[in-house]
């Protein structure tokens, strides 16, 4: 009965508002239900932001599905384009008449499946995707049974196909993420591990949304303006944002790398001290 996990859809629907509060309750562990197996350990820290842990679930769990979708879309609106059936606009700069919806609609068609495939699948059926989120499979409500929900965590780590540790620069400063991730090391060193940084997902999205909308801001001036100098413009702009964001993303692989190498036990903070 210990032994429970969480299907993905359950974990994501509605912007994952499960990573709210670390405060569970009967609602929460609701959410879960006794299983065999977990497809995927979720290890995080209850400090960082829910909304930046569902962007990196969601770039992690959903983007193959997610892109494959969009490839379909692309492909109908392009054919429907080639053949006439979509409204197309005249440019100077080519002998033919030039189709637009499909950059127009593709790309925010692609981040609202990434987003939005958990709660569409839940309407449907549960996901297959089993997985732990300690809020809803461990009993908050109860201290018995929290404690013995506690002690049993290596239990859930053996039977935890992978862990998803949701990587920022706390992750290796508190006692008990160090503790999940070397206790699931200790046991089958050879298991896949998924370390998704959480700042990843966000120069993914804000990326894919400034060149975006590069191109759709050009869209109502190319008649005016001559398109080449209006794209060379907002180009410009796009890729100084992109640049602000890579810089960020740089800083914190390097953050990364230094909390790795300077890693030291001594250094982990632990909310309870009466715990360590």
């Amino acid at each position: 009965e210990l032994m429970r996990g969480s299907s993905l859809s359950t974990i994501l629907r509605r912007g994952a508002t499960v990573f709210g509060s670390s405060a569970g309750s009967a609602s929460t562990y609701a959410l879960s239900k006794p299983v065999d197996r977990i497809d995927a350990f979720l290890s995080h820290n209850w400090s960082v932001p829910g909304y930046l842990k569902y962007l990196a679930l969601t770039l992690h769990f959903n983007f193959d599905f997610a892109a494959l979708l969009s490839l379909i879309v692309l492909a109908g609106l392009g054919t429907a384009s080639f053949l006439g059936a979509l409204p197309t606009m005249e440019n100077k700069f080519h002998d033919y008449p030039v189709g637009y919806l499909c950059q127009t609609i593709c790309v925010p068609f692609f981040i609202c499946m990434m987003l939005c495939l958990r709660d569409i699948q839940y309407c449907f059926r549960d996901s297959r995707i089993n997985t732990f989120l300690d809020v809803c499979c461990i009993d908050q409500t109860d201290a018995d049974t929290k404690r013995r929900g506690i002690e049993k965590l290596g239990a859930f780590l053996k039977i935890s196909d992978t862990v998803v540790v949701l990587f920022t620069d706390v992750y290796l400063m508190k006692l008990w993420t160090v503790y999940e991730l070397a206790s699931f090391l200790a046991l089958d060193p050879t298991r896949k591990l998924a370390v998704v940084p959480v700042f990843k997902a966000v120069v993914f999205f804000l990326g894919s949304i400034a060149l975006w909308m590069c191109f759709i801001c050009t869209v109502p001036f190319i008649a005016v303006v001559s398109f080449w100098e209006l794209r060379s413009i907002l180009a410009g702009l796009t890729i100084w944002v992109i640049v602000i964001l890579l810089r960020f993303w740089a800083r914190q692989k390097k953050t990364m790398r230094r909390n790795f190498k300077l890693f030291t036990i001594k250094n982990c903070c632990c909310a309870d001290e009466n715990d360590r």
